[in-house]
């Protein structure tokens, strides 16, 4: 921060009259008016000499201020010429060293010295920095006392040298007036701008195209300033091995393929044909259970099988019987031994239990305790009334049962009614019949 106090500009100075190249001494005296108004609690111009005549010393080799420049001098001449006012140069410099010495100019203001001088006291002894001519060299540099003015190499006269340093910055190729710093990078294989980096921000990422399609793979990339043989700038393309996939292409429904690559097979319209408008078609699939006859409206699988008409109306390809579905078929009745009972039960009567014997059915009479079911009924009877194990006679006895003799308790069917001893009504009333 700057330890003395700016005061206002003397308000007569003006800044097309102050110029520090071939300004009058009013001028120059103005000049140094402007900078201690800048400065007011500094006495470094004062300082600088022992009467005011002096006093131009403070930016100028001799008090003449015509035959050359101090360092300070120097750079506050560069500012004003390029359009700065007074107060302008004054702030802009104050940052930089123009005599070299490690102190910047403001340092040196604030401590009453010369910032144009290298110094080691506050006399007009000092030792003056380098002299610069009034029409002197562009270069502003370090004014160490002596220090000679650089070389700069500008071969290509792009104002851009090659050494670097004092010389500004470095021109990297002086043989070529287009290629310095200040360059504008181009996509060339060059280093335009000296930055170290070819091509840096100016090439373009492109995209190999295998299948010829003019899209490219996003997987599979070039940079280049230009497309290499085989790449485009595209990359958009879902299968690069296939030509007739990308994203012009025809979406084909249901083929399994993004053939347009837009994320997927595309589902294709459903067309069920349905004739006889029972709602049932004849494609199947996605139109549902096939329509086997689809002229006839009775005839579809949701229909009942019929068992007489020998058509498969419910289009399982079974009809009639054959189908298990099936309705109204006519009564089947199975009697392998003719002893008149069937295996199928139902409306064919009692199940006959053993199909290959006639002495085994519901009608049969159960020998007791031999092991086997005779009569059906789901196992051998152990007690009760016997059977008897001869034959009985076709013909009628001479002894019927019908109360007399011994008929109604021989355990014979005597007069072959099918009913024996006392379960026959003429055995009712006798005396083993009570």
């Amino acid at each position: 921060m700057r330890l003395f106090i700016k005061l206002a500009v003397i308000a007569i100075f003006l800044a097309s009259s102050v110029t520090m190249i071939s300004g009058t001494a009013d001028a120059r005296g103005a000049i140094g008016d402007a900078w201690q108004a800048f400065y007011a609690s500094s006495t470094s111009r004062q300082n600088v000499t022992d009467g005011s005549g002096k006093q131009c010393e403070f930016c100028h080799e001799t008090s003449s201020g015509g035959d050359g420049w101090n360092g300070y001098g120097w750079v506050m001449k560069v500012e004003i010429n390029a359009g700065a006012t007074n107060e302008q140069a004054f702030a802009t410099i104050e940052n930089q060293d123009s005599d070299g010495n490690g102190d910047s100019n403001l340092v040196e203001i604030n401590a009453n010295t010369q910032p144009g001088w290298t110094a080691t006291g506050n006399t007009i002894n000092f030792k003056r920095a380098s002299s610069y001519d009034i029409d002197g060299p562009t270069y502003i540099g370090a004014l160490d006392p002596g220090a000679p003015e650089p070389t700069c190499t500008d071969a290509d006269n792009d104002t851009f040298s090659v050494e670097g340093g004092d010389c500004g910055a470095v021109d990297c190729d002086d043989s070529d007036g287009a290629v310095n710093p200040a360059a504008t990078e181009a996509c060339n294989g060059i280093d335009d701008n000296c930055d170290g980096a070819t091509d840096e921000g100016v090439t373009t990422t492109y995209y190999n195209d295998l299948d010829s399609d003019t899209y490219g793979d996003a997987l599979s990339t070039a940079v280049d300033c230009s497309a290499p043989s085989g790449y485009v700038s595209d990359s958009t393309d879902c299968n690069d091995s296939d030509a007739a996939v990308n994203p012009a292409a025809t979406e084909i429904c249901g083929d399994g393929i993004d053939n347009d690559c837009v994320g997927g097979d595309a589902t294709c319209a459903v067309n069920c044909t349905d004739d006889d408008l029972d709602t049932y078609a004849t494609e199947g699939g996605d139109c549902g259970p096939v329509d086997c006859n689809d002229a006839n409206s009775a005839i579809h699988p949701g229909a009942e099988e019929s068992c007489t008409d020998g058509i498969d109306n419910d289009c399982d390809d079974l009809v009639d019987n054959l189908d298990p579905d099936a309705v109204g078929c006519p009564l089947t009745c199975t009697d392998a031994d003719a002893d008149s009972y069937a295996t199928e039960g139902g409306d064919c009567g009692a199940v006959d239990c053993n199909d290959a014997d006639d002495s085994i059915n519901p009608g049969a009479c159960d020998i007791l305790a031999d092991g086997i079911d005779q009569d059906c009924s789901g196992k051998d009877k152990l007690k009760g009334k016997a059977c008897s194990t001869s034959e009985p006679d076709p013909e009628p006895s001479s002894s019927p049962e019908d109360g007399s003799g011994k008929s109604c308790f021989d355990g014979v069917d005597n007069d072959l009614d099918g009913l024996v001893d006392c379960d026959d009504s003429g055995c009712f009333g006798t005396r083993k019949c009570l």
